[in-house]
C-alpha cells in the first residue's frame, strides 16, 4: 500500500498489525493438573474436554501433570477420540517423572523429597510459564509455589474440584483453600457447597457437562431392571450400600464398574451373587449407561451422563457434606437422593420407571444448557476474554 496516497489508512493498518501481536487472539494456555488422560476420573475428563475446547477455540494448550505410571512418555501430544480435526499441533503435554499415584499413603520423608522434586522440576520448567497467557490451575496449588515467588505479579487461576475423601474438612484444609484463593487472580467452584464447607468464593460455580447422546437402538426388559454404578470403589460413593440393597431386589440387576480400596472384596462378592456384577473399569461412560434403567451414580459428571441419556439416577449421600454436593445440584429436583441403606432399599422396593422417567424430563433443559462449550465460555469469564 502506498502510504502517501492513503497516510491515514496505512497508519491504521500498521497500527493493527501491532496490536495483534502484543495482544493476540488467541490464547497461549497452562494447564496444571496431578493426573490426566490416560488416568480415568472426574477432573480428568473436565480439563480434557476444556482442552478439547480451547483447541476448537484456536488456543495453544501446555499441560503439566505427573509420570504417575513410567510407560508414559514424559512429553507428548494428546489426540482427543472423536474430534480428528482439532489441531493438536498446539497441544503438548509435559509430566513430572517419579510421582506416585496417591501420595497420601507416603511418609513424611517421601512428602518433603517428593514437594522439594516437584518443586526443582517446576523452576527447570520456568520457561512454559514465562510463555503462557493464562496459568490454571485445577486443585494441586503447591506446585505452584516456586513460580508465585518468583513471579508474585503473574496472574493464576485455580478450580475448585472436591473435597479430601473420607474426612469432613479440616480447619487446616479450609485455611490452606482461603490461602489459595487469596493469591489466585479468580477462581473457579465446582458446586455451590464449596463455599459452605470451605469459606471461599468463587467467581463462577459449574457442575460439569456431558456429551452423551441418547441412542435410537436402546432396549429394555419388561422383568429385569438394570442398574449400573459407576465411580471410585469407596465409602464417599456408597458403593457398598448400592450392593447391600440391590443384593435384596430379585428384580434388579447391577453391573458396577471401576476402582479402589473396595475392589477385591466386591470381586469376591460378586462371584457369589446371581444379580451384581463387576465390569472392571470403562473410558466409555455413555456406552455403559446407555441400556441401564437405574444410574446408581454421586458424582456431577456421572450424574450428567445419566441425565442426558434420560436415565434415573440414585445418588446415595454418605454424610452431611456429601448430601450438601447433591443437593447444591441445580437439577436436584430430578434425581433421587437418598441417606441410609434402609431409604435406599425403600426406593428400589418401589422403584416406578414411567415415573422416574418424567421426573428425569425435568432436567433437560439444564441438560442442554451446560454443553462443554459453555463450561469454557465460563472459563473464558474467568480470564477476562471473549
Amino acid at each position: 500500500m502506498n502510504k502517501s496516497i492513503y497516510p491515514v489508512k496505512y497508519h491504521i493498518m500498521r497500527m493493527s498489525t501491532v496490536f495483534s501481536l502484543v495482544f493476540p487472539k488467541n490464547k497461549r494456555i497452562l494447564f496444571l493438573v496431578r493426573l490426566f488422560t490416560p488416568h480415568i476420573g472426574g477432573v480428568e475428563t473436565h480439563v480434557s474436554k476444556l482442552t478439547e475446547q480451547a483447541l476448537l477455540d484456536g488456543n495453544t494448550v501446555r499441560i503439566i501433570t505427573s509420570q504417575y505410571d513410567p510407560i508414559l512418555p514424559y512429553k507428548s501430544r494428546f489426540l482427543l477420540a472423536g474430534n480428528p480435526h482439532l489441531p493438536t499441533d498446539n497441544l503438548f503435554i509435559y509430566r513430572i517423572p517419579n510421582v506416585p499415584l496417591n501420595d497420601s499413603k507416603i511418609s513424611i520423608t517421601q512428602k518433603v523429597y517428593l514437594r522439594i522434586h516437584v518443586w526443582w522440576w517446576m523452576v527447570r520448567h520456568i520457561f512454559l510459564f514465562l510463555r503462557a497467557d493464562i496459568v490454571h490451575i485445577h486443585d494441586i496449588f503447591w506446585w505452584y509455589w516456586p513460580i508465585k515467588i518468583i513471579f508474585p505479579w503473574k496472574k493464576v487461576y485455580v478450580t475448585f474440584h472436591g473435597f479430601e475423601v473420607g474426612s469432613m474438612p479440616t480447619q487446616k484444609a479450609k485455611r490452606v483453600r482461603k490461602l489459595i484463593t487469596f493469591f489466585s487472580t479468580g477462581t473457579v467452584a465446582i458446586g455451590a457447597w464449596i463455599a459452605k464447607w470451605y469459606g471461599t468464593k468463587s467467581a463462577i460455580v459449574l457442575y460439569g457437562a456431558s456429551d452423551c447422546k441418547v441412542s435410537s437402538a436402546r432396549k429394555r426388559s419388561s422383568s429385569i431392571l438394570s442398574a449400573v454404578f459407576i465411580g471410585r470403589l469407596e465409602d464417599d460413593t456408597g458403593i457398598l450400600a448400592y450392593i447391600d440393597a440391590i443384593k435384596k431386589q430379585k428384580n434388579i440387576q447391577l453391573s458396577i464398574y471401576g476402582e479402589g480400596k473396595y475392589k477385591e472384596k466386591i470381586i469376591r462378592e460378586t462371584k457369589k451373587s446371581k444379580n451384581i456384577v463387576y465390569e472392571g473399569v470403562t473410558t466409555d461412560v455413555c456406552t455403559a449407561l446407555q441400556q441401564a434403567d437405574i444410574a446408581c451414580v454421586s458424582s456431577y459428571l456421572s450424574i450428567a451422563d445419566a441425565l442426558a441419556l434420560n436415565i434415573p439416577v440414585i445418588a446415595y449421600a454418605t454424610d452431611e457434606l456429601k448430601k450438601d454436593y447433591l443437593c447444591s445440584h441445580p437439577a436436584h429436583g430430578s434425581f433421587t437422593i437418598v441417606e441410609s441403606k434402609n431409604e435406599l432399599e425403600s426406593v428400589l422396593k418401589n422403584w416406578k420407571i414411567s415415573k422416574k422417567k418424567r421426573k428425569v424430563v425435568s432436567a433437560q433443559n439444564w441438560v442442554k444448557k451446560n454443553t462443554w462449550k459453555y463450561i469454557y465460555l465460563q472459563y473464558k469469564k474467568v480470564w477476562g476474554f471473549s
